[in-house]
């Protein structure tokens, strides 16, 4: 009974580790690093469209010609589609947070692609015409995300041209 307890408490432990790592997937293709000659900064933003600091940031980003990415949640979106429009119509790239924000762990693939889907479709009625970048909620990730499915998954900062992209998982 000792050695059944020490097996699962270890098989827990590791995949909290692997859940939590933003260098390890266990399928699809993870990227956490892209080597560039340039110094270059990405810069991504989570968990709005806010009304309470979406649109002085995005006078702040304009004020200093900086581009950005915008990890937007669903249910916000839905909350608040001028400021996800004004995002768009900014020229920053947009992706997708999920729709509830709630982790995704112990979750299935089908409760993933929902959130996943949901939320693109919404993220596309802001105007927004370029790849849709999922980056999983609390930075956590295991097996049903990349299983359900979505083509682009990120776990660190992507970011547009001409800075760098970070840690995508891709699957076709």
């Amino acid at each position: 009974m000792a050695s059944v307890l020490v097996v699962v408490l270890a098989a827990a432990f590791t995949l909290f580790e692997v859940a939590k790592s933003r260098t390890f997937q266990f399928f699809g293709i993870l990227v956490n690093r892209v080597e560039t000659g340039e110094k270059v900064v990405a810069l991504t933003l989570d968990d709005g469209p806010d009304p309470a600091g979406t649109h002085a940031i995005l006078d702040t980003l304009r004020s200093r010609e900086v581009p950005a990415t915008f990890f937007l949640i669903g249910r916000d979106i839905a909350a608040h589609p001028d400021l996800a429009h004004d995002i768009a119509a900014a020229g920053h790239e947009i992706g997708n947070h999920s729709f509830s924000h709630d982790r995704m762990i112990g979750v299935t693939p089908g409760w993933v692609a929902d959130e996943v889907e949901a939320t693109d479709a919404l993220i596309r009625t802001t105007g927004y015409t370029g790849e849709i970048l999922f980056r999983p909620p609390n930075g956590k990730k295991l097996f049903a995300l990349p299983a359900a499915g979505s083509s682009t998954l990120t776990t660190q900062s992507p970011s547009r041209a001409p800075w760098v992209s970070t840690a995508v998982v891709t699957r076709d």
